[in-house]
């Protein structure tokens, strides 16, 4: 019993924690248009979301399955280079061309 509230306890911390700007983030990406749903399953964010979620609900497979996702969400590195990268390497700047000589 007191394995089922700590992990219950885990659970909830975990997703008070890293939930809203996990959710939040993806939300935002989603509706944007940079994610798309195949990259939304790939997601650090999905990991911690889902292993918080595994945790609070009792049984032993939950809380295995909680766990593995959460030490995914703990071991994985972001790679810069996943998500994003056009939009990160793009610069948007207003410019004028000023000629020095008379055009007739």
């Amino acid at each position: 019993m007191g394995l089922i509230l700590l992990t219950a306890v885990l659970g909830l911390t975990i997703l008070r924690l890293k939930g809203g700007p996990a959710v939040t983030s993806m939300v935002v990406s989603l509706f944007a248009g940079r994610l798309t749903p195949k990259q939304l399953l790939r997601r650090r964010e999905l990991s911690v979301l889902l292993g918080g979620i595994l945790l609070i609900v009792p049984g032993l497979l939950t809380d295995a399955l909680g766990c593995v996702f959460v030490i995914r969400y703990l071991f994985t590195r972001r790679d810069p280079q996943r998500f994003g990268k056009e939009e990160r390497d793009a610069i948007d700047v207003e410019f004028k061309v000023h000629d020095d000589t008379p055009r007739e």
